[in-house]
């Protein structure tokens, strides 16, 4: 991989999420760079998003002091992005639209234990030093069945 991929997924996962600029930026009205007010809905939903985002760098980057830095900047923006688009955000939706088979507590829990999970198996089936975003993609393969968010039947 070039390293100035390696500079920009790192530059992009510390970012991350991209929600974080719009739900700032909506106090303003439309003549401040061009943005709108957006719901208080949506801005609820992006920060909500961020609190659950948190968690999951707090648990990355746990992982990497505990195992001095096994991951490819690659590895962490695929896992957070990945997270983020297929589970965190449907299931905060749903909660959002009061959908009682689920709450944000249940959602952090698996998303932490899923999290833990992956970064554990990754590390197991690595090829390389660092932890790269296939071993990730190879780690969710394997362990597809017993990650607790496919219990929620979100996709599959």
């Amino acid at each position: 991989m070039k390293e100035k991929f390696n500079k920009t997924y790192d530059l992009l996962y510390d970012m991350y999420p991209d929600g974080y600029f719009v739900h700032r930026f909506s106090r303003f009205d439309k003549d401040f760079l061009g943005f709108t007010k957006i719901s208080s809905e949506l801005r609820e939903f992006y920060i909500r998003q961020e609190l659950i985002i948190e968690i999951m760098k707090r648990e990355i980057l746990d992982f990497e002091i505990q195992k001095k830095s096994p991951f490819r900047p690659d590895a962490k923006y695929f896992l957070i992005t990945n997270f983020n688009n297929m589970i965190i955000k449907p299931i905060l939706y749903q909660i959002l639209e009061n959908d009682k088979e689920i709450s944000e507590d249940i959602l952090r829990e698996y998303v932490t234990s899923d999290i833990k999970t992956i970064m554990y198996n990754s590390l197991e089936i690595k090829k390389e030093q660092l932890i790269s975003g296939h071993d990730i993609l190879k780690s969710i393969d394997s362990l597809w069945p017993k990650l607790l968010s496919t219990k929620m039947e979100l996709w599959g």
